[in-house]
């Protein structure tokens, strides 16, 4: 009994399968045409979508917090080193200033494009040419595209009916523009007619900063992994190849203007002592060829031991002083210009030092941002506070460090004058020849310390 119903119920599921088959049968030329539907549109979407490609590139940055320092001797060689922060060089990466001058150098403001039969593709890697404008700051009254040709036998490019060879400006709807050479461009293309427009720098430096990722791999690590999604991956390498020479370049360019600012301060010290060195000798010179005075008795000679120390200290506070009043002077110019930072030499403070270096690198990405940005940009205003809000902690660091100094060249100078005191009993001629002498070694070691410093930095 039961195998007759198992039987039956086979038979009904196989006659219900069939009469469904019956039922849909005639509708399959419906079913065919959604099908070649379905594959055409997927074949279009494959023609017309743009892909995008993933590029990467990684740069060490030498973190001090994390392990990454320099060697002894080569930190003491480099004088105008500044230390860096990971976080911080992840924003100056990224900064507007840098990605400017990699728009600009690869003139990025000014796509060159080619159309095919289904849709505008990118000619930054096929296109022979690249298009610079003379200012592309300035931008074009039209805003359509201007179409050219290249000529691959003589090498010359007709706009209309213009042409112009390469390297040579010629005028065009949006402006004053001259073709480059493209060093991606390999062969002679079948097609030669391209396109191209203009594109803000503005807006295309906005394009980069939202599309380019920097971020080190782990907390502790001190590498910076730079990632950048393009259709081109030419254009994707060469951008990410830019923005790493432009940053390297923008660290020398600050190192240079720090060697720079230190080394004319120190000539201006080394100017001024080397005209009291030579004045001193010379009053030494005719000192002892009008009074005889040959040599000092032991006497001197103990008291300039024992005072040679101080006063070399003293020339070293002085020094000090004079550095810290132009750092004061500089701080407290609501106005100061970041290119005129004075140097930090013989300042032996590193968190001063550290102070006003900070001070000044945030003052130079302001002078960047403020000739494109507004005066009222949220950016432009938060860097602006952060300016206001380092200069009053800088200024208690300076009257800090100054009464400090001060007090120690008190009481340096009140041991030379136990020193003097000591020596008024020796006979004139030979306590005015120790005086003089005593000037002579101050000034003598001063130069040598400025001299030894000026070294360091060039």
């Amino acid at each position: 009994m039961q195998a007759e119903q198992v039987v039956i119920h086979q038979k009904a599921e196989s006659g219900a399968a069939v009469n469904t088959w019956y039922r849909y049968l005639p509708y399959w030329p419906l079913f065919a045409v959604c099908m070649i539907i379905a594959l055409a549109g997927a074949w279009l979407y494959l023609k017309m979508a743009t892909p995008l490609y993933s590029v990467s590139a990684s740069i060490l940055i030498k973190d001090e917090r994390k392990g990454a320092e320099e060697g002894k001797t080569i930190e003491e060689l480099n004088q105008v080193a500044s230390k860096k922060i990971i976080e911080n060089e992840t924003e100056v990466i990224r900064s507007q200033p840098l990605l400017n001058r990699v728009t600009n150098e690869l003139c990025l403001y000014a796509p060159v494009v080619q159309k095919s039969a289904f849709r505008t593709a990118s000619a930054y890697a096929t296109a022979p040419v690249r298009v610079q404008f003379q200012n592309p700051t300035v931008a074009p009254v039209s805003a359509e595209p201007v179409s050219f040709e290249y000529h691959p036998q003589t090498k010359k490019i007709s706009i209309g009916t213009k042409q112009a060879g390469l390297n040579q400006w010629v005028t065009t709807p949006l402006g004053v523009v001259r073709f480059l050479p493209n060093p991606h461009h390999q062969a002679a293309n079948t097609k030669n007619e391209y396109s191209f427009s203009y594109a803000a720098p503005k807006a295309v430096v906005a394009g980069l900063q939202q599309s380019i990722g920097v971020e080190p791999p782990t907390k502790q690590s001190s590498i910076l992994r730079l990632t950048l999604k393009d259709e081109v991956p030419e254009r994707g390498e060469d951008v990410l190849n830019a923005l790493i020479k432009t940053y390297t370049s923008a660290t020398v360019d600050e190192k240079k203007l720090l060697a720079f600012n230190t080394l004319s301060f120190l000539d201006s010290r080394l100017k001024t002592v080397e005209g009291d060195l030579n004045n001193m000798e010379r009053k030494n010179q005719q000192y002892r060829a009008s009074t005889g005075a040959v040599d000092v008795g032991e006497q001197g000679r103990l008291f300039l031991q024992n005072v040679s120390e101080n006063d070399q200290k003293l020339g070293d506070i002085n020094m000090q002083l004079s550095v810290l009043l132009q750092l004061e002077s500089y701080v407290r110019s609501k106005n100061s210009s970041a290119s005129l930072i004075p140097a930090t030499a013989g300042v032996a403070d590193p968190v001063l030092s550290q102070l006003v270096t900070k001070l000044y690198t945030t003052e130079i990405e302001y002078e960047g941002l403020r000739k494109t940005l507004p005066e009222g940009n949220p950016t432009m205003l938060s860097l602006r506070e952060q300016i206001n809000h380092m200069r009053p902690g800088i200024l208690d660091n300076i009257q800090t460090r100054r009464r400090s100094l001060e007090a120690s060249r008190n009481n340096l100078q009140a041991t030379n004058n136990s020193y003097a005191a000591a020596i008024r009993t020796m006979p004139e001629k030979e306590r005015q020849l120790v005086d003089i002498n005593r000037q002579q070694t101050i000034k003598s070691d001063i130069y040598a310390y400025l001299l030894q410093k000026r070294e360091d930095v060039a």
